[in-house]
């Protein structure tokens, strides 16, 4: 037998595997119409999620009525670190939310909330929740709002408290000067009393004035605009799903073609060089 004969080229040309991949068409057709069918399988099995969206501004105070500096009765970066804490709920925001019977009701909560605040504008907070439906979702952003108006409308009851008993002190201190300036007055020396107390009186008035401008000029907490929930599911996204079982449909039947012309190239391949 001659032993000088030329090897056979086992290598395939990108022709023969363009021919492969066109001729094995249905067998790719195939494992596509099986990623839709797993995509579509995997859309009835999991619960769609629905968001709902609130803008929510935080309760306001001004604490300089001249410069009107208004501030908010809270950082907004606080309140989206306390919605952060599973203790910060109440049962009444389990129950609007539809956790009241997980007994993590707190933490499972935690992770439906997506809190953010908005950098350019320093007293808005913007609360989004995934739940099952979107009726379900506004509830329970409007359990969560309700829950923030109530905790601030509290914190500005003690603002406005001590606000009161400052005011109070200071109407007091304003009294017991106009007392003694009436005395002074009485015996000739007003005047002279004055000057000594004109500065303390000034002060005195200016304050109150301040004070009684930030306990009538305070606002609540509010929705910026109504709660917003979609119809549209935000989990899993339909269209998202069913390209990916596609493609990957597709990718899986073109491995198979190309894995099928290797092996047949090679088997080839090894009877002729046997036959030699």
């Amino acid at each position: 037998m001659n032993q000088n004969h030329e090897p056979q080229d086992s290598e395939i040309s990108l022709f023969e595997m363009f021919e492969s991949i066109i001729g094995s068409w249905k067998l790719i057709s195939g494992f596509m119409v099986i990623g839709i069918m797993v995509a579509l399988s995997y859309l009835f099995l999991v619960k769609p999620q629905y968001e709902a969206t609130a803008l929510i501004e935080i309760a306001q105070v001004i604490e300089n009525s001249s410069k009107m500096e208004i501030v908010s009765i809270e950082p907004p970066e606080m309140l989206v670190t306390r919605l952060r804490q599973p203790s910060a709920f109440n049962p009444n925001v389990f129950k609007t939310c539809g956790l009241e019977n997980n007994e993590r009701a707190g933490e499972a909560l935690v992770s439906l909330i997506n809190a953010r605040a908005i950098e350019k504008l320093k007293s808005i907070v913007i609360i989004s929740v995934s739940r099952n439906t979107p009726d379900l979702a506004r509830q329970c952003v409007n359990g969560l709002f309700e829950s923030i108006r109530d905790q601030q409308a509290e914190r500005m009851q003690l603002y406005q408290e001590e606000t009161h008993n400052d005011m109070k002190r200071l109407q007091s201190d304003l009294s017991e000067t106009q007392a003694f300036l009436t005395k002074m007055d009485k015996a000739g020396l007003y005047q002279t009393a004055y000057l000594t107390k004109r500065d303390a009186l000034l002060y005195y008035m200016k304050q109150i004035q301040e004070l009684d401008w930030r306990l009538s000029s305070g606002r609540p907490t509010r929705l910026v605009s109504p709660i917003y929930a979609s119809d549209i599911a935000t989990f899993p996204k339909r269209k998202l799903t069913l390209t990916l079982g596609v493609v990957v449909g597709f990718i899986l039947g073109l491995l198979v073609v190309i894995r099928r012309r290797i092996l047949a190239n090679n088997t080839s391949s090894f009877f002729a060089n046997t036959t030699d």
